[in-house]
């Protein structure tokens, strides 16, 4: 991870150097992670997204690569899958508004109104910026929905 990082000045491609550090170690989630950022980056989002899956698979406690991953499923409309991959993430760091935000998106697209207001409410309550998760849970409360 760091030393991939701090090596990267030296090689003429971002792309390059972790593609480099995968043929080394397949399972170095950290650079499937950071190729899959480049990727993002570059217009190559297929790619990215079996990037993520494999550094979930790789390192399943990186919580950024599961966030990612999630936010990836949940634009295929995959949210069973989605909400498999996110649950873990807020309680690892619950402090992360995004990660209950996205979590509260696949709990409500898996029919959990409840679940998705608890950790919408959360997300608001981390990040009062973040408005559509005051929205939302504003909504789910209006149509009777309770924690």
């Amino acid at each position: 991870g760091v030393l991939t990082a701090r090596q990267q000045a030296f090689w003429r491609s971002s792309e390059c150097l972790f593609q480099r550090a995968i043929r080394v170690d397949p399972s170095n989630g950290y650079a499937r992670f950071h190729l899959a950022g480049w990727l993002e980056r570059n217009h190559r989002s297929e790619e990215a997204f079996r990037q993520y899956a494999d550094a979930v698979r790789a390192t399943p406690d990186f919580w950024p690569a599961r966030y990612n991953y999630a936010c990836g499923l949940m634009g295929r409309r995959r949210h069973a899958e989605a909400l498999e991959a996110i649950r873990p993430v807020p309680g690892a760091i619950p402090r992360w508004p995004e990660a209950h935000l996205v979590l509260a998106n696949a709990l409500y697209e898996t029919g959990d109104a409840r679940g998705a207001l608890r950790h919408y409410e959360e997300a608001a309550r981390l990040k009062p910026s973040l408005l559509v998760a005051k929205r939302n849970a504003r909504t789910l409360r209006e149509s009777g929905v309770r924690p």
